[in-house]
This record gives structure tokens, C-alpha cells and sequence, in this order.
């Protein structure tokens, strides 16, 4: 702790405020607050309005983390009487509790190993600091939880053993299988438990883990030529399933109930590739590196291609000279591993079967985590739902510097000419030498880039603070906002914001509720969504009669900063908006227009207008060959690549009759032919760049009916965007007389 708070600046920082924010940031900060207010991070009434948001779509099995976050906010609270600030608080001290975590954990590893208390707690130390570490920071905050790693190495240690794990070593016979699985041993109990804790700390290392125990049981059968190492190796893998399926059960249960829900959360086989582990990054210096030089030498490579966040994979110099080491020991002959004892009788460097091993696991890793490796081939073939593989870096970054101690612990055990012949362990230059190895390995592994700027996060985040209870005060207790622009959660994307910046002012506030957090592809998603789309007045009516309060706009969502919009809310509601310091934000009270326009309608008309909001007749959905909706100047529209399906689905028993009516225009000025298809039904007419308006009648059967929208025209590509343009679809309306 005193490397973190010397590497993070920590007496500059305020822990009521993020030491983090931004981007992933406020999702993660989210979670914590969600999980400290309610019990847990689903589901959440104070967001996904007018339903409530529930993120059991979005499946989050690091229940690990979550129970440690709970523990710290009921010691938080007594401390911290303020409920947001608690909140803060408690996502901080989480963040700072994973560094302590992790070099306890790869200490006792290592002197599990047998290596010796010093090296093991520099290692320990080195582990703790990785730059994976402040690169994940807060941002992905479970993440920087890895400290569950090296147990998962050391299960791997365990069945290279000859009793691997199960088998008690004097039961064991030439002549194959031992009779029965010991369950009761000390070191079986404490394998199944690391792995039931690593089944519970994400997807992602439980998935790593596996892979590891998966290659460790089939090294150790291949080199005895048995069978027990490979069944004690698929008993743990079947606890860590186990353990995996216990954390997502709450998802499971939630989407055999509603359906499986595919826009929640899109993967490609290709991310595997974008996001995949580039080795050359392992050992290239850590971006913005204390020395120029090697700062020049690291920002001319970013500029190369798929250079993203696996810059967090660097090892530093010790971690690098590890790593070398392990592929260098791919090229000796192994020593049997049959010849291995108990760690601690082999000494603290041992027989070769742990530097072996090392070399052998570090190798499975790179191929399953590089580009082009094993993870695009699970993608392609399994599922594309892992993408990220360039962090099995945390993995490789332990092993490498396992590998630098064991060096080490030859170097400190050896005599030494010039020291009378004894060992260099026995002398104060020792120690010294390796406090000194230390320093310049802490030095190397970090940059003046991981300290936060502390006066601007807690300037803009104060001011953020006092404009939210600002709007707080000013609305009834309870009060739902509908937030502008429609953003899709989770992972949005709008040109102009971050995919979370909506969040911010859930963070803020104690008892509004908010419109963001709906999972996209759910009914309250698609409802938020043709709400987005009405015409000022319109969606005025329409948030009035929902129980809405107040429209918060993010005008950096829209490209003429919401100008057009807040003049036309301001003519109608016949009043100015509550505007941010920094001019970011507008929030416009509809409580005194409700109040007025609620009073022409009658106790039972007002009833039915309010159901027939909540719950429309008809939901219109774009399932197929289209774009999200853009704006500009008030204006909303998709582009499609040439073909794209329109499906209005009639929610009730009956037949339906609707009025769409929508405004068509090509990326090409000359005209085209643009179809309609419905059913059996095909109209045909032309349409160039200038557009025309198209209406039509329909009278919808209960159930999903499709429009097929398509043109001929030409294909228009632009610079920096990925899509093929051929149409727009803007202004689209739909009404049930």
C-alpha cells in the first residue's frame, strides 16, 4: 500500500471522489452504488423508468465482488453518514483493497512454490503492480480484482504432483487408477474451494482458469501415460462449471422466463481478433514510460494497427526477462515430472518440474490469447461472447514472475568468490540488491500517467454534484426524468458521448429515478425508444401522462447542441431549462405543464391516455438493415444498406388499424426505385436525394407484422464510417386513430 499510494499520488486524492471516472468508469461505479442501495446490481428501481432497469440480461456472475463490496459499505457506513458519498467511497476503497489482495495472494503462492519469504514477497509486490493493474484502474474495476490468479496457477501446480490433488500418493500403483477419489485431504478441499472462488469472480478468469487446469491435467497424464491426473484435472473443471452456473442462475432462470434477449449484448467473431493479445506488447515498455526514450519508442508502435486495450498487457523489464526465460525453457529437455516431491522438500528452486510447467502453461496461454489464436477459433466456433483475450496477460505476467524468482533464488543459494564462499543470501548485499530490484522494477512498471488529475476530477465532479441536487430540490421526491438523447444500454454508442454518460446523474442523486439503464431489446428499451422519436410536442404529452417530471437533455448527444429541441420545449412548456455550469446539460420541468394539461381531461380519460402510453397498441421495431437513429437540428433518422425490414407488432387480441407516415431520401441525387413490400402486397415508386413523404393505412393482425424496405440506388461511402449508405428513413410516426 505504501508502493500504491507513492505510484497514485494518494495524499492528493479525496475519497469521495472517484479516483477513476469516465467511460466504463461510471458503469462500474453504477454497479457499486446499486449494489450498496439495494442489495445487489439487479434490479435497480431507480433507473430503466417508467419499469426499472433490470441487468440480469447483461449476465454479471462476479458474485465474489459483490459480496466484498457489501462487506466494505457496512463498514463504510459507519464512518461516512452521507449516503452518495458513502457509495464513493465504498468504490474506492474496493479499488484500493485489490493491491494488498494481490500481493498477499502471489506471495503465499510463491512460498507454496518454496520459494523463499523475500523473493516471494518481491514478486508478491511486482504482481500487485503490474501495469494491467492501473490500466483496468477503475474502468474495469472487476478486473483489477485478479488476485484469485495465482491460487488458479497453483491448482495447476497441484496436478503436476504425483497424487494429483485426489489420489493419495501411497494408493497410487504402476498398474494405473488408484481405487477411490480422496476427497478429504487438506489439498483436495482447498483445490475445489479455490476453484468454486474463481467460478465467482467473472467469466473471464474462471474461462482462463479452466483452460489452465484443462492443459496442466493432460501435461501430467501424457507424462505419466495414466489416466488419474486427466480425471482429477476434469473433477475441478466440473467444479468450476458447477460454480460458474451457480453465479449465472439468476440470468439463466431470468431468460428461460422472458426469452433471450440478442441485442443486450452484441459480440463478433472479429472481436476476438481486435481485442486479442499482441506478445509483442508483453515486452515493449509500458505506454508513456517514465524514460523518453522508451516513452518515443512505445507511441510510434501505438500508432500500428489493433492497438487498443491490450497496452495493458506489458510486463515491465522483470515481467519481459521472465517471460524470455519461459520460452527459453520450451527448448530443454524436460525432467520428468514423476520425479517430483512435495514443493517444499525440492528447495526453493526444486527439480525443473515447476519451471517446466511454467513454460508450458505460459505457451497454452499465448496461443489461446493471441491474435489469430485459439480464443477467434472458440469464437468462431463456440461463442463470440468472450472477446477480450489479450487479459490472459495477468495470467502470463504471474508465471513470468515466478519464473525471474526461481532465478533469483539460484542466484541468493549459490556461492559466491570473493564472499569466502557463502551465499549471497547470508550477506546484506542480498537484500539490498533485491530492495534496489524493487524500486527500479516499480519504477519501470509505472508512469506519472497512472497519477489522476485529483483537482480537475474533484472540481467537475463537485459542480455535477450541486447541479443534480439543485434539479433534486426542484422536483417532487421520486420524481422520474426521461433523459435525452436515446441511448441503447448497455454499450451504447452516440458520436458525442460516452456509452455511460447518462448514468451520471443516477450517481448524484438520492431519490429521482432515471430513464437510462433499460436493457436495449426489452419492451421498456423499445418503448423509450418511440418515445425518443416524437415530435417536441408529442413527446411532451406523451412523458406528462407516463408520470414523467422533467426531460434531461445531454446536448452533447446531438450535433447542434440540442438547440432546435430546447427551443421547441421552451415554446411549449412556456419556460427556460435548469442549465449545468459547464452548459452540458438542460433539464426542463414538466410538473406545472402536467398539472395544466392533466386538468382537460377527466379522471377516466386521463386513466385511459396514461395506459395507452405505457402500454401502446403497436411497438415498431427495425430488426433488420438498419442503423441506429441519428439526429440533427431536430430531426431523426436511420440509413439502411439497400434492404431493411420495418416490424410493427400489434400488442393486443384484436385488429388494428394505423397510420404510418415517414419521409424516404437517397444517398444519390438521381432517382431510384424504392419498394414496399407487405405481405403479398408491392409498391413501387421513385425516389432520389430531395425524398418524398410516404403514408399508408394498414390494418395489423395481432402479432408482428413486417414492412420490406428496399432501393436500388447506388451505395455511398463515407470516410471514417464503417456502413454502406443507400437510403434514410426520417421523421418516421405511427398513430392509432
Amino acid at each position: 500500500m505504501a508502493a500504491v499510494c507513492a505510484v497514485l499520488q494518494l495524499w492528493r486524492a479525496d475519497l469521495t471522489i472517484p479516483v477513476g471516472t469516465g467511460g466504463d468508469a461510471t458503469f462500474q461505479q453504477m454497479l457499486v452504488k446499486a449494489i450498496v442501495r439495494n442489495g445487489w446490481y439487479s434490479p435497480n428501481p431507480s433507473l430503466g423508468m417508467p419499469d426499472g432497469a433490470n441487468l440480469l440480461d447483461f449476465p454479471m456472475p462476479e458474485n465474489l465482488h459483490f459480496l466484498l463490496i457489501r462487506l466494505i459499505a457496512l463498514f463504510v457506513r459507519l464512518f461516512v453518514r452521507d449516503d452518495v458519498r458513502s457509495d464513493v467511497v465504498v468504490y474506492n476503497l474496493f479499488y484500493l483493497l485489490t493491491f494488498p489482495l494481490a500481493a498477499v495472494s502471489a506471495t503465499a503462492v510463491c512460498r507454496r512454490f518454496g520459494q523463499s519469504f523475500v523473493v516471494s514477497g518481491l514478486i508478491g509486490l511486482l504482481f500487485a503492480l503490474l501495469p494491467y493493474h492501473f490500466f483496468r484502474g477503475q474502468g474495469h474495476l472487476i478486473l483489477s480484482a485478479y488476485f484469485l490468479v495465482p491460487p488458479a496457477v497453483l491448482v495447476c501446480w497441484w496436478l503436476i504432483r504425483k497424487d494429483a490433488v485426489f489420489f493419495p500418493e501411497a494408493e497410487l500403483s504402476e498398474a494405473g487408477m488408484p481405487a477411490r477419489l480422496d476427497w478429504r485431504s487438506p489439498r483436495a478441499r482447498a483445490a475445489c474451494l479455490i476453484c468454486l472462488l474463481v467460478s465467482a469472480t467473472g467469466v473471464y478468469y474462471a474461462l482462463f482458469s479452466a483452460f489452465l487446469v484443462a492443459v496442466a491435467g493432460a501435461l501430467a497424464a501424457w507424462e505419466r501415460r495414466r489416466a488419474y491426473p486427466a480425471v482429477a484435472a476434469a473433477v475441478l473443471l466440473g467444479v468450476l462449471a458447477v460454480g460458474l452456473l451457480a453465479n449465472l442462475s439468476p440470468s439463466l432462470v431470468h431468460m428461460a422466463e422472458h426469452g433471450h434477449d440478442v441485442e443486450a449484448t452484441v459480440r463478433l467473431p472479429s472481436d476476438a481478433e481486435i481485442f486479442g493479445l499482441k506478445v509483442v506488447q508483453l515486452i515493449l515498455p509500458v505506454p508513456q514510460h517514465r524514460l523518453r526514450a522508451l516513452a518515443r519508442l512505445m507511441n510510434a508502435y501505438a500508432k500500428g494497427p489493433l492497438v487498443n486495450e491490450n497496452s495493458a498487457a506489458a510486463l515491465g523489464l522483470v515481467g519481459a526477462i521472465g517471460f524470455l526465460l519461459l520460452l527459453a525453457g520450451l527448448f530443454r529437455p524436460p525432467r520428468s515430472a514423476r520425479s517430483a516431491g512435495p514443493a517444499r522438500s525440492a528447495g526453493p528452486a526444486g527439480p525443473d518440474v515447476l519451471p517446466d510447467l511454467l513454460s508450458r502453461l505460459n505457451l497454452a496461454m499465448v496461443l489461446l490469447g493471441t491474435i489469430g489464436g485459439f480464443g477467434s477459433l472458440l469464437a468462431i466456433l463456440v461463442s463470440p461472447m468472450i472477446r477480450g483475450y489479450n487479459r490472459v496477460s495477468v495470467f502470463i505476467a504471474f508465471f513470468s514472475l515466478v519464473r525471474v524468482g526461481i532465478a533469483l533464488d539460484r542466484i541468493r543459494d549459490r556461492p559466491w568468490p570473493g564472499l569466502g564462499g557463502r551465499r549471497l543470501a547470508t550477506r546484506w548485499i542480498g537484500r539490498a540488491l533485491l530492495a534496489l530490484v524493487a524500486v527500479l522494477a516499480i519504477l519501470d512498471q509505472t508512469t506519472e500517467a497512472f497519477v489522476p488529475p485529483y483537482a480537475r476530477l474533484k472540481a467537475e465532479y463537485r459542480q455535477d454534484e450541486r447541479f443534480i441536487h439543485g434539479v433534486e430540490q426542484s422536483l417532487p421526491p421520486s420524481s422520474m426524468v426521461f433523459q435525452l438523447p436515446y441511448l441503447p444500454f448497455p454499450e451504447g454508442w452516440n458520436v458525442g458521448m460516452s456509452s455511460y454518460a447518462l448514468l451520471t446523474p443516477y450517481l448524484h442523486s438520492r431519490t429521482l429515478r432515471w430513464s437510462f439503464g433499460a436493457i436495449r431489446g426489452r419492451a421498456t428499451d423499445r418503448w423509450q425508444k418511440d418515445i425518443a422519436l416524437l415530435s417536441p410536442g408529442e413527446l411532451v404529452q406523451s412523458l406528462a401522462a407516463a408520470g414523467f417530471s422533467a426531460i434531461y437533455i445531454d446536448r452533447a448527444g446531438y450535433p447542434d447542441r440540442a438547440a432546435v429541441l430546447e427551443d421547441n420545449l421552451t415554446e411549449i412548456l412556456r419556460l427556460r431549462p435548469l442549465v449545468s455550469p459547464d452548459e452540458g446539460i438542460a433539464v426542463f420541468s414538466l410538473v406545472e405543464w402536467t398539472r395544466r394539461y392533466r386538468e382537460t381531461f377527466t379522471a377516466k380519460e386521463w386513466a385511459d391516455t396514461r395506459e395507452a402510453v405505457l402500454h401502446p397498441v403497436v411497438l415498431s421495431l427495425w430488426p433488420r438493415g438498419f442503423s441506429e437513429p441519428e439526429s440533427w437540428g431536430g430531426k431523426i433518422w436511420r440509413w439502411s444498406s439497400g434492404n431493411g425490414v420495418l416490424s410493427l407488432v400489434n400488442l393486443s387480441d384484436r385488429p388494428t388499424t394505423i397510420r404510418i407516415d415517414m419521409f424516404i431520401s437517397t444517398a444519390q441525387l438521381e432517382p431510384s426505385r424504392f419498394t414496399v413490400t407487405t405481405g403479398h402486397e408491392v409498391e413501387s415508386f421513385e425516389v432520389g436525394a430531395k425524398g418524398r413523404v410516404y403514408s399508408k393505412e394498414m390494418t395489423l393482425l395481432p402479432g408482428a407484422t413486417e414492412l420490406g424496405l428496399s432501393s436500388d440506388a447506388k451505395p455511398v461511402a463515407v470516410s471514417g464510417d464503417p456502413r454502406t449508405l443507400v437510403f434514410r428513413i426520417e421523421g418516421f410516426q405511427k398513430r392509432v386513430p
